[in-house]
């Protein structure tokens, strides 16, 4: 995770900084580059995989050199002794598919149909526990009074930071994490195991909307009451249309564009909508995705294959990398429309409220968002963009494009004004600095 990209962990960070607490961000990447803070400090840990690839190079061929030699002991020996070494085998391999079937179940298919290849697992998986055993040293050896926590990856090491040292945990569950489409059954399984555990070591659980509070008090009673804190986005002053994102995007200036920004991933209808703008995009629309993430070179992929077809003058959809967040808006508002087309059937996905929902009205961009219950809720009720229904290659965005009515445009854009002026970070900003108020003094040993 790159934390210069993450408005959540960010706009946290700014707010305890710029009121009097001194703020350490521990993780495993940061591309500040000029956007370096100077209010608050960033311990980047080793995310590098090299090691692991020789690690298991060198295992490999211990284990190639281990059964050549085993292979040539048992030609000498005699066949007896092979036969009942054999049969010793077969059994002790029998015992251990009877003990761990769930999980070899779960591994072969993620090796023969999920996304990853078992070398690319392997190798992300010893690189992760690298990471959180990296985290676990930096939490328990640099004397923090308050950790918190932002992701299930590493509530473990916030758990042991706080058995060593006796400080405060918060946990910042930002998503239902068991409800995320690139979950399985087994991770999930984990999940629930590991929230059960650290109920009695949380002090405080913040969520990012009131159904993810429900979630968590009734699946979770013994973790402490969560504390809803909104995704809004930290208030600015209405901007003009800077040029930035045509100039990223080599479009002209006239070319009207459709912007999603965020992460690369499952359920956010992201192959779904690059499919679309190349059946339906209007010539002068084009749809940009900013961002980077697990989804990033299928869709590179997809749009080199959709592009050889494509007879267009302006590219229909544009890829580029993600930009820092304090140059967010400025890129922001030189869209016409931000789309959030997330598609349901995932309880996380169903119920989010992401940044972006927030993020495109400051800069003053109506929203085009499927269909999910609450981002639903929200566009209607502030009259801040459409609602546009589910489709296989989202044909209704494309629709919604072709009927642009500049009129209604800037109706919206008004809309998105006032909603931004009343739902702003500056209120989540007081929740957050009241619950820290409250860590403050208080005993924070694990409770029994």
């Amino acid at each position: 995770m790159d934390v210069a990209a993450n408005g959540r962990i960010r706009k946290q960070a700014d707010s305890l900084a710029q009121n009097g607490y001194k703020v350490t961000v521990v993780g495993p990447e940061c591309h500040w580059e000029d956007n370096q803070p100077a209010h608050f400090s960033f311990i980047a840990l080793d995310k590098d995989n090299k090691w692991v690839k020789m690690l298991i190079l060198t295992i490999s061929l211990l284990i190639i050199t281990s059964s050549l030699f085993i292979a040539f002991i048992s030609w000498i020996l005699s066949v007896s002794v092979l036969f009942v070494t054999a049969i010793s085998g077969i059994a002790v391999l029998f015992l251990v598919f009877l003990t761990f079937r769930h999980k070899i179940n779960n591994l072969l298919s993620s090796i023969f149909t999920g996304e990853q290849q078992l070398l690319p697992t392997l190798v992300n998986w010893l690189s992760h526990q690298k990471l959180l055993w990296n985290i676990k040293w930096a939490l328990r050896n640099l004397n923090f009074s308050i950790i918190e926590v932002c992701d299930y990856q590493v509530l473990q090491a916030g758990i042991a930071a706080k058995t060593a040292t006796n400080c405060a945990l918060v946990y910042d569950a930002a998503e239902i994490y068991q409800g995320m489409p690139s979950v399985s059954d087994a991770t999930t399984r984990y999940i629930n195991k590991l929230n059960i555990k650290a109920g009695k070591f949380i002090d405080m659980i913040f969520v990012v909307n009131q159904i993810h509070l429900e979630f968590y008090a009734k699946e979770y009673p013994e973790t402490a009451q969560p504390i809803v804190i909104r995704n809004s986005a930290p208030q600015i002053e209405m901007l003009s249309k800077s040029g930035k994102l045509h100039k990223a995007c080599n479009l002209p200036r006239q070319q009207k564009i459709a912007l999603f920004h965020g992460g690369f991933s499952r359920q956010r209808g992201l192959p779904e909508l690059l499919q679309g703008a190349y059946r339906y995009a209007p010539d002068d629309w084009t749809v940009v995705l900013m961002g980077d993430g697990a989804l990033k070179q299928e869709l590179q992929q997809l749009q080199s294959r959709l592009t050889k077809k494509c007879n267009r003058k302006i590219a229909p959809v544009v890829i580029i990398p993600p930009v820092h967040f304090s140059e967010l808006f400025s890129y922001i508002t030189d869209a016409s429309y931000g789309l959030i087309p997330y598609q349901g059937g995932v309880e996380n996905q169903d119920t989010c409220s992401p940044n972006k929902l927030w993020e495109y009205p400051m800069a003053g961009v109506p929203v085009l968002v499927s269909p999910r219950k609450l981002m639903k809720k929200i566009v209607e009720e502030n009259d801040i963009g459409l609602v546009v229904e589910d489709h296989r290659y989202c044909k209704p965005i494309f629709e919604a494009l072709s009927n642009f009515d500049l009129i209604v445009q800037k109706q919206k854009i008004i809309a998105c004004d006032k909603f931004s002026k009343r739902e702003n970070w500056s209120q989540e900003e007081k929740i957050l600095l009241d619950a820290y108020q409250k860590l403050q003094g208080k005993s924070h040993r694990t409770r029994d």
